[in-house]
């Protein structure tokens, strides 16, 4: 072996089948919070009121501050959005689970709500944070 020389295969790796988002340069509402993936409350009713539909819901929940984060995805975006209280503010936070339901079923999404820890695996694997 000491004579014998490594053959190094060269191995053909996939093109890449992730999509980088790009906005839409038309769009309007939640364009102007302070995180390009946030959407204020508001801006979120008015997506709703135009037939946007919330197509799903991942909570985190926060272990410092024992508060909730909600994500939504809805149909007119490609990704998930964190929901903020008000443009140019930080993430809302909800302090009890039941007011968090009940604000989505106020804004027409009756569909499970996905609750992770703050750092669990699978929020990286949805591209979500709770750090800015």
């Amino acid at each position: 072996m000491a004579g014998a020389k490594a053959e190094i295969a060269s191995i053909r790796l996939p093109h890449d089948v992730c999509v980088a988002y790009g906005a839409p340069a038309n769009e309007e509402a939640g364009e102007s919070v302070q995180r390009d993936r946030s959407i204020s409350e508001a801006d979120l009713r008015q997506r709703v009121a135009e037939g946007g539909r919330i197509q799903r819901v991942v909570v985190v929940e926060v272990p410092v501050t024992a508060d909730y984060v909600a994500w939504a995805r809805l149909s007119c975006f490609q990704d998930y959005r964190l929901l903020a209280m008000r443009k140019y503010e930080g993430a809302r936070t909800w302090s009890d689970f039941r007011t968090l339901r009940r604000a989505f079923s106020g804004w027409g999404y009756a569909g499970p709500v996905t609750v992770y820890p703050e750092g669990h695996p699978r929020l990286a694997c949805l591209g979500l944070t709770t750090r800015d």
